[in-house]
């Protein structure tokens, strides 16, 4: 099973050059069934400039920039965080964030304990030299023995969008590598248009899967979803989660940290 695009496709041609991640898009229903995806071809796809290796338009000041962009932003006080956590992280085991550290307005993987993580990201959507909005991805992980849950997987804009589209899926990957998509896992919710500043999520119970035949593996959520004015334009994210491990084929999975030797290849990364 694959996201709309074979992930490790996507992975294969980006050219962050630090460990970062990837997210995707979404629907009404839980969906196993690939053969039932909308065919989202478009006329261009926009960069997601994270570093900076990819264009110049998140380096340069807003009056210069040209066409759509979306940069890594700072945490609006005009909008309810979706997360369930307070504007000031609880007590922690570990926490990565890209670019730097500890701030909000960057994207940060965090473990709370041996079970459970989150990570959450801010960015800001612009087009030319006028911000459209900010845009807040969240999500929330939970291990119970070789169940790997997510849940809320959540997305809150200032700014209306359509079509977005949430997906799951499973890999084997252990700290650094790319891995392989585990058969049978990946998953799909279709939240279709929200309206700005109105939290969508994964409904009813989040993305899960269950493989317990590795050593280690990782979870990967896609956003993707479109910009009313710019309909013929795809904008999508996949985040990966840190990688959980198994001792010695014990089912029961735990967390290591949140640094980028326990953080898959690509952790992040988007279009």
């Amino acid at each position: 099973m694959r996201f709309r695009r074979s992930i490790i496709q996507v992975i294969s041609c980006l050219a962050f050059t630090t460990a970062l991640a990837t997210l995707g898009v979404s629907s009404s229903t839980a969906e196993t069934n690939d053969s039932s995806l909308v065919d989202r071809t478009t006329t261009h796809k926009i960069v997601f400039d994270l570093t900076g290796s990819k264009s110049t338009q998140c380096s340069l000041p807003i009056s210069q920039r040209k066409g759509l962009w979306v940069c890594l932003s700072q945490q609006p006080d005009s909008v309810t965080r979706t997360k369930l956590a307070p504007p000031d992280p609880p007590p922690y085991r570990d926490r990565w964030c890209f670019p730097g550290d500890g701030a909000h307005g960057t994207a940060c993987w965090t473990i709370l304990d041996d079970f459970q993580g989150y990570f959450e990201m801010w960015t800001t959507v612009g087009a030319d030299d006028d911000i459209i909005g900010t845009l807040n991805y969240d999500i929330e992980w939970t291990l119970v023995g070789s169940n790997f849950t997510s849940k809320p997987v959540a997305f809150n804009a200032t700014f209306p969008v359509q079509g977005l589209v949430l997906e799951g899926l499973l890999t084997d990957a252990c700290g650094g590598q790319s891995g392989s998509e585990i058969s049978g896992t990946h998953g799909f919710y279709t939240a279709g248009d929200v309206p700005a500043n109105k939290a969508a999520f994964w409904e009813p119970n989040g993305y899960n899967s269950y493989w317990g035949n590795g050593a280690c593996k990782s979870q990967w959520n896609q956003f993707s979803f479109y910009i009313p004015q710019y309909p013929d334009t795809n904008i999508w994210l996949i985040v990966k989660s840190p990688v959980v491990y198994s001792l010695d084929g014990d089912p029961l999975y735990r967390f290591h940290t949140a640094q980028t030797n326990d953080l898959p290849d690509t952790p992040l990364s988007g279009d």
